[in-house]
């Protein structure tokens, strides 16, 4: 059974895409600022492009926390760069808005440090404003330049944000049917048997309980493999698995699907079979019974053969379930005493 898991992925998803728009990003500025002859920016550009090259690289390791911060930490360094050299109206600090709408996929441990993140991007954001208001840029460009690239970082904002509150909803979806999923697969585990696949006995309560409520008759045929303990001590446990197996898909063959089969304990098996009657039951069981001793069980050189006894009772005689499972148990040890490989019917009356 396989657990799966959904936030690694939305992190995965939203830091993969951060990487790669902040790097054409910053390969688009590199060429811009080249055109407007600004080598400070372009330097800082052209080293953003090596960093998120090595940050993409990080990914294929898993590092995440390390990504998560460099990149949070080289966009709050490259939105102050630019601020103090462009000024406020070139809309570099929007980037800081898109960065704190992120920190839900921040993946520490810590819940605190993610909030952190987001509480330092608004006091740098706050702080560039109030620098802005009272220091002029390093450098002036005329109104068309600025307002293309506050329309170019305006984008890049909005479409950082839409894309994390679209992951976002998305995730919430993936976890909601992960857990589903999840529980389904725990609740699968709790009731069958791990080796042969059959129901355990974890779900033969519930069943019993549900066909009693709509008053339909109960069998059960309580079964036992013959000398199973001397094929063990024979053959080793790997082979009494490989015959277990294969006994259980003997009886699953043989019965039909409204028979729940169940893997009792050990080498016993119980089969609950809904409104038969005692004629139909028996030339059921008998032929499961012929069916598993004409097999021939493989273990490496070895042919095997193994009988069954089964012993059967009904809720004609009692709908109290221990009484039952008493009542089949008895028949069934009655056919061990008489020879085993047979099949003992209520009417036998050991």
């Amino acid at each position: 059974m396989q657990i799966h898991s959904t936030p690694k992925n939305s992190i995965q998803q939203v830091y993969g895409k951060i990487i790669l728009l902040a790097f054409l990003v910053h390969l688009i500025f590199a060429g811009v600022f080249t055109a407007l002859t600004f080598m400070p920016l372009v330097i800082y550009n052209i080293f953003s492009v090596c960093f998120y090259i090595v940050a993409y690289c990080l990914t294929k390791l898993n590092r995440y926390r390390t990504i998560v911060t460099m990149v949070h930490l080289e966009i709050c360094l490259y939105v102050v760069v630019s601020t103090y050299f462009l000024g406020w109206g070139f809309g570099f600090p929007l980037y800081l808005i898109a960065l704190s709408s992120v920190v839900y996929f921040c993946p520490f441990k810590n819940k605190m440090i993610p909030y952190l993140f987001s509480l330092a991007e608004i006091v740098v954001f706050m702080g560039l404003k109030i620098y802005t208001l009272n220091n002029e840029p390093a450098c002036h460009y005329s109104d068309f330049t600025v307002s293309g690239f506050y329309i170019f970082n305006s984008a890049a904002t909005f479409t950082l944000m839409v894309y994390a509150a679209f992951i976002s909803k998305l995730s919430a979806v993936m976890t909601q049917q992960t857990l589903a999923e999840n529980n389904s697969a725990l609740q699968d585990m709790v009731n069958h048997d791990t080796l042969t696949g059959l129901l355990s006995r974890n779900h033969f309560l519930a069943a019993y309980e549900e066909n009693r409520k709509k008053n339909i008759p109960i069998t059960l045929v309580l079964s036992d493999i013959d000398n199973f303990k001397r094929v063990n001590d024979t053959y080793g446990h790997d082979c009494g698995d490989i015959i277990l197996s294969g006994i259980a898909s003997i009886m699953m063959e043989q019965t039909p699907d409204n028979v729940l089969i169940y893997r009792w304990g050990g080498e016993e098996f119980v089969m609950m079979l809904p409104n038969y009657s005692d004629a139909r039951t028996k030339k059921l069981v008998e032929k499961v019974r012929i069916a598993i001793a004409a097999k021939n069980f493989k273990y490496h050189a070895e042919t095997l053969k193994v009988t069954m006894t089964f012993g059967i009772s009904s809720t004609v005689e009692s709908t109290d379930l221990n009484e039952l499972i008493r009542l089949a148990d008895k028949r069934l040890y009655y056919g061990k005493r008489c020879g085993k490989n047979m099949v003992i019917t209520p009417e036998m009356k050991p």
